[in-house]
């Protein structure tokens, strides 16, 4: 900041070669910050997804084994009830239970607030998970994974099914991303 002082006239102010000055080093930070925020961003997206999914399941098999009903974790599809098409897994899914050995009745829902960079695999191809009245289910495996590579490798995740009901959750290089 420069202050000239003279018997006529003062003047205060920046110079052009010192707003440039900041405006560069502002620029240089804003360029390393904001892909950190993206990939944080994405990987919370991940870790809540597969914890939500892990959450649904066990609560599908505790309202199986409690109704003594079968109930069913289906795939969303977009703004709408019902069970999606295989790749809807991204959307969300629907948890309903059989009421009256007839309707299926929508229990809970889950949308996915739209992450562009994560891709959401299921093996093997399905789009739901049945539940028997005992609490047994079919095996299902849903991936959670980045179109940023180096994200998989520590962040990428997977819910596994298994036939008993029980869930487990893999994490990082455990994954099979593609």
């Amino acid at each position: 900041m420069r202050n000239h002082h003279s018997l006529y006239k003062s003047t205060v102010g920046f110079t052009l070669m010192e707003l440039m000055f900041v405006m560069v080093i502002f620029a240089i930070l804003t360029s390393m910050v904001l892909p950190s925020i993206e990939y944080r961003r994405v990987r919370l997206a991940i870790h809540e997804q597969s914890e939500s999914l892990s959450a649904f399941l066990k609560v599908a098999k505790f309202n199986a084994i409690v109704r003594k009903v079968p109930v069913q974790l289906c795939s969303r599809p977009l703004e709408s009830e019902g069970c999606g098409s295989v790749s809807d897994w991204a959307n969300g899914w629907n948890l309903y239970f059989q009421a009256n050995n007839i309707q299926n009745v929508l229990l809970q829902t889950y949308e996915v607030q739209h992450v562009r960079t994560i891709v959401t695999t299921v093996a093997p191809p399905t789009n739901r998970v049945n539940y028997e009245a005992n609490g047994f289910a079919s095996t299902i495996q849903v991936n959670f994974c980045s179109t940023i590579p180096h994200l998989n490798t520590k962040h990428a995740r997977a819910v596994q099914l298994s036939s008993s009901g029980d869930v487990f959750i893999l994490k990082g290089n455990e994954v099979p991303c593609l």
